[in-house]
């Protein structure tokens, strides 16, 4: 068993759930060789000292909406172990590097995915996640929606082989096929390459 920061071990202590520190120690432990340094800029609006279970969608995207500005960034919606298998959120930069906002730390893209079985189904730019964000949520609502999105829009499933993120204006054909938009200007299947794909997981 790896032997962990003492960064890390604080970070733990904080969690007042036992089986949090359990599932934790377990992430951390996991990804502690794919853990990279990145630049002061990149770092703004992130706490490594702190961890947050059960916020991946709503950490994700405010790191997005601070770091709108950097190239490549995307807002990825799919699942990982770090999700208990399930649902999952996170962040992907330039240079191979994965921020994961519930453990508030920034690992190399590639043994991201490896370590942790992670599996994308909607990656998303800024302009469109804003505007998925603003159109699915009422104002004065209790809660904010910040998952959930490719369900409720019937999105594509995420295809390696077309690897090209949800953009505007095409999120808006979505959003106006759901009932969240105005009526859209032009037809886009709905099932991704050559209609075959769907998506095979547990809803949001």
């Amino acid at each position: 068993m790896n032997c962990l920061k003492e960064r890390d071990r604080q970070c733990l202590a904080n969690l007042s759930d036992d089986r949090d520190r359990i599932v934790y120690r377990v992430s951390l432990e996991l990804l502690q060789s794919a853990e990279v340094k990145v630049s002061k800029e990149l770092q703004e609006r992130t706490d490594p000292r702190m961890l947050r279970p059960r916020e991946c969608f709503a950490e994700a995207y405010h790191y997005l909406t601070w770091h709108c500005r950097q190239a490549g960034i995307l807002l990825v919606h799919g699942t990982s172990s770090l999700g208990g298998g399930d649902d999952h959120a996170w962040v992907e930069l330039s240079d191979d590097i994965v921020f994961d906002g519930v453990l508030q730390r920034f690992y190399k893209k590639s043994s991201y995915y490896k370590l942790t079985g992670a599996q994308a189904f909607d990656k998303f730019t800024p302009g469109a996640a804003f505007i998925i964000c603003a159109r699915l949520n009422t104002p004065g609502a209790p809660t904010t929606l910040y998952g959930g999105w490719g369900h409720r829009l019937q999105l594509p499933v995420f295809d390696p082989s077309r690897p090209q993120p949800i953009d505007y204006p095409q999120v808006e054909d979505y959003l106006a096929k759901a009932g969240f938009g105005a009526k859209p200007t032009q037809s886009r299947g709905m099932a991704g390459a050559g209609g075959k794909l769907s998506r095979s997981r547990k809803r949001y």
